[in-house]
């Protein structure tokens, strides 16, 4: 699952031609790709949250930072943070 979700948020990032996104944008990207658990993983019917993308990237050493986007600052992660 792991892996699923770094391949997703390297596809997400590069879709959306970025180096930074918010958590919230992750997340909502992440829960609209199509053929993925993204948005019926919680419980079986209900999508991720902010929390738990953060929950699961902390896991793997990459924590959000306070990132001005758009001239609005808020937890965002960077593409270079996450593991290769």
């Amino acid at each position: 699952m792991v892996s699923l979700l770094l391949a997703d948020l390297r596809s997400v990032f590069s879709l959306l031609a970025a180096d930074r996104l918010s958590s919230a944008q992750l997340v909502q990207a992440l829960c609209a790709l199509p053929d993925r658990p993204w948005s019926r993983i919680l419980g079986g019917r209900k999508p991720i949250t902010v929390k738990w993308l953060s929950r699961r990237l902390r896991s793997l050493g990459v924590a959000s930072r306070n990132l001005r986007i758009n001239g609005t600052q808020s937890k965002s992660y960077t593409l270079a943070d996450l593991p290769k």
